[in-house]
């Protein structure tokens, strides 16, 4: 009896809720007590005496859209169920797969949040999981994007520090980077060994010097200071340069060598 009386209770509250937020039904008969196998009901009708909604407290297995033995359940049959406040504010369930919407009467994610969404962090730090992995983590300091999984992946280009379109490049700072190690992986200058490579004199590196103010197939001082330098281009760039410069020390020892066994 104790439990009758405390469903009725809750139905009338709920009764005036539909009066006042849910113009689409006139409320005819709440407390409307029954009983079955499966589970102890109160239901509530429109003037047609059609079920629109109602509490029910499950007794068996059966039926488990309406949640497991022992559960108490607020259903709404065929139509959202939606819990608003005057000046508003709403939380509605979808009845189209289980649909849970804050701040909206029609969500369309298994959670659709309108608004300003506010996460507090619990155990640990951790304020949102996926899959048990921790997705979010905030320790009062400083955020991290997936604790538990291997590594972080993003899609889209990356910036820090600024909010200018990074183009074609991944990632665009707008600072100093320091790090520990950095690998590039890019080609190599090896080219310069090979019996094709065309190898300049030093006469005409002397003129190409002389005119440019530059040594030959590296990028001038200007070209740098307005589209940068390629951190993999130019480390290939100056080992092609040391690369001919072993080739010229290759040569004038042979040179020297020559000069010597003429003298003898």
């Amino acid at each position: 009896m104790k439990t009758k009386l405390w469903i009725s209770g809750i139905m009338l509250a709920f009764a005036g809720m539909a009066q006042v937020h849910a113009q689409d039904y006139t409320i005819k008969n709440i407390i409307n007590g029954n009983t079955s196998t499966y589970y102890d009901y109160t239901t509530i009708k429109d003037n047609g005496g059609t079920y629109r909604g109602g509490l029910l407290y499950k007794k068996s297995t059966s039926y488990p859209q309406y949640g497991t033995t022992g559960d108490f359940t607020l259903y709404s049959k065929n139509s959202p169920l939606t819990l608003s406040t005057s000046d508003g504010s709403r939380i509605s369930l979808n009845p189209n797969g289980g649909n849970v919407g804050i701040g909206t009467f029609s969500p369309s994610y298994p959670l659709d949040v309108v608004g300003v969404a506010n996460l507090i962090k619990g155990y640990y730090g951790v304020a949102l999981r996926v899959n048990s992995a921790e997705a979010l983590w905030y320790n009062g300091t400083y955020f991290s994007w997936g604790y538990d999984g291997s590594y972080n992946y993003f899609a889209d280009p990356i910036t820090i520090g600024t909010t200018s379109n990074p183009g074609a490049y991944k990632l665009a700072v707008k600072g100093k980077i320091r790090a520990e190690e950095i690998v590039v992986e890019t080609g190599w200058a090896d080219y310069v060994f090979k019996k094709d490579y065309k190898l300049r004199t030093l006469p005409e590196v002397e003129s190409f010097i002389s005119e440019h103010g530059h040594l030959p197939d590296v990028p001038s001082a200007e070209e740098v200071q307005k589209n940068g330098a390629s951190l993999g281009e130019i480390n290939t760039k100056l080992l092609q340069k040391i690369e001919e410069m072993t080739l010229y020390m290759i040569e004038m020892q042979k040179e020297i060598e020559a000069l010597k066994s003429a003298k003898q």
